[in-house]
């Protein structure tokens, strides 16, 4: 359905995305994170056809994105920061999407205003932040999309109203085999609807699988070894410890390449103890993202 390939952008003399490739099947739901600034808007501003990349290719159902008016009329899309007209009142915007998208359905707008309840009569800006996350989102399932693209859609919400938010996408899902990717700081509401995750870092994809298998790679180690300076100075040399620090004589390593041969050459350090642990996306990510020095970990 959506398949970004060897994608390059850059805003001015900066660098901001470098040699991206992701694929996103049809009916599943996409979740992209990364920190401030890491490229999660410029990526998503390439994949609604905002921005036209400097090579590379997005494509959706095969088509490019980009002045691709057929493709972009399939595409519902939520921005960080409110676009809808502001002197509009929401009826108003009712008519404007019902002359621009073919397939836009009033009766879908109101059923999902069954919801939330915004009152159609006020112009947009006199809703509250949330209130217009409510009507953004509302107007681009009721065009019956093929792709919403969501960029950090809850800022604003409260919780009864995010945890509709997300039922609904899930429903739009089930119901329609829609396609949904999804860049958000809430990595809980991650965690619990998407299928498959990105993690971009410095305009680059550092990690990209279903949430199952990161999950099933990513693992913390508490351990004791025997002889603490023999197995520090060989693990320092390991490509896939993600984080390492000890406090006394108890060691805690995260790795992203976790499998029984990972587990035996750790074993074969000499180890008193060794616990393993899952962790939740949040700690994946902070692990992921922190920049950690092996050479400071002391042996004791």
């Amino acid at each position: 359905m959506i398949e970004i390939t060897n994608l390059y952008k850059n805003i001015g003399e900066n660098k901001i995305l470098k040699n991206i490739n992701l694929k996103v099947p049809k009916g599943s739901i996409f979740g992209l994170i990364g920190e401030n600034g890491a490229g999660k808007t410029t990526l998503i501003k390439c994949l609604t056809g905002i921005y036209q990349v400097d090579s590379g290719a997005v494509l959706i159902d095969n088509k490019d994105v980009f002045e691709n008016v057929e493709v972009k009329s399939c595409i519902g899309y939520v921005s960080d920061e409110n676009s809808l007209l502001s002197y509009f009142k929401v009826k108003e915007l009712l008519d404007f999407y019902n002359m621009t998208y073919t397939k836009f359905s009033i009766e879908k707008f109101n059923k999902l205003n069954n919801i939330f309840k915004i009152p159609i009569e006020k112009r947009i800006r006199e809703l509250s932040k949330g209130m217009k996350t409510k009507v953004s989102l509302m107007l681009s399932l009721s065009i019956n999309p093929k792709v919403v693209i969501l960029d950090e859609p809850t800022t604003g919400l409260d919780p009864v109203a995010k945890k509709n938010f997300m039922n609904i996408l899930m429903d739009e899902v089930a119901e329609n085999e829609t396609t949904v990717f999804i860049s958000s700081h809430n990595l809980a509401d991650i965690e619990r609807i998407c299928d498959s995750i990105a993690l971009i870092k410095n305009g680059e994809i550092i990690v990209s699988s279903s949430l199952d298998n990161i999950k099933e790679k990513t693992r913390k180690i508490q351990i004791i070894f025997k002889d603490s300076e023999k197995a520090i100075n060989s693990i320092k040399n390991w490509n896939s410890i993600l984080n390492f620090k000890n406090i006394g004589r108890v060691y805690y390593l995260v790795t992203n390449d976790f499998s029984q041969k990972f587990q035996d050459d750790l074993e074969n350090l000499g180890v008193e103890f060794m616990e393993f642990l899952d962790l939740d996306l949040e700690e994946i990510f902070i692990c992921s993202v922190e920049d950690g020095d092996k050479n400071e970990i002391q042996a004791k």
